[in-house]
C-alpha cells in the first residue's frame, strides 16, 4: 500500500509544470489590457454602493471653498464621486487600479484636510471600508480576468 501510495505522488508530481521564474527574459512582458466596458461594469457597483451609503454624503460632490475654506491651499488633487463617476462614464480609467487610485485620493484628502474629531473625517473612515472590502475582490477579478470574461 505504502508503494502504491509514493508512485501516485509521484506521478502527480510528473504531471506538474515547471516553476516559472518571475525574473526570466522568456516570460512574456505585456501589460494588462482592461475594456473600459469590463472597467465601468466591475466598478460602477462599488462606487454606487459608497455613495448610496449615509456617509458617502460627504464625498458626492467637489468640495468647494465656500464649504471648506482654505481647501485648494492644502488640497492639490481634489477628487469626489461625481468625479469618479464621470470619468467612469467618459472611459477615462485604462486599469482598475487608476479607479482605485481616485477613490484613495478621495479619502487621502478628507483625512489630509480635516481633524479626527470631524464628522467628515469619521464618515470618510466608515465609507473607505467598504472599498477595502472590495479592493481584494478587485483585485482578483483582475488578475483573472481572461478566465472569468473570455
Amino acid at each position: 500500500m505504502i508503494k502504491t501510495e509514493k508512485t501516485d505522488i509521484e506521478s502527480i508530481k510528473s504531471n506538474r509544470p515547471p516553476p516559472i521564474d518571475s525574473t526570466s527574459k522568456l516570460l512574456p512582458k505585456h501589460p494588462a489590457v482592461f475594456s473600459s466596458d469590463d472597467i465601468r461594469e466591475k466598478m460602477a457597483p462599488i462606487l454606487r454602493l459608497m455613495y448610496d451609503q449615509e456617509e458617502g454624503a460627504w464625498f458626492r460632490q467637489p468640495v468647494t471653498e465656500a464649504i471648506a475654506p482654505g481647501y485648494f491651499d492644502i488640497i492639490k488633487y481634489p477628487m469626489d464621486f461625481s468625479t469618479i463617476f464621470k470619468k467612469l462614464d467618459e472611459n477615462q480609467y485604462t486599469t482598475p487600479f487608476q479607479f482605485c487610485e481616485d477613490i484613495w485620493l478621495v479619502f487621502n484628502n478628507t483625512w489630509t484636510f480635516n481633524k479626527k474629531t470631524q464628522k467628515v473625517y469619521k464618515a470618510g473612515l466608515k465609507v473607505n471600508r467598504i472599498h477595502n472590502k472590495n479592493q481584494s475582490i478587485i483585485s482578483f477579478l483582475f488578475s483573472f480576468r481572461k478566465c472569468l470574461w473570455n
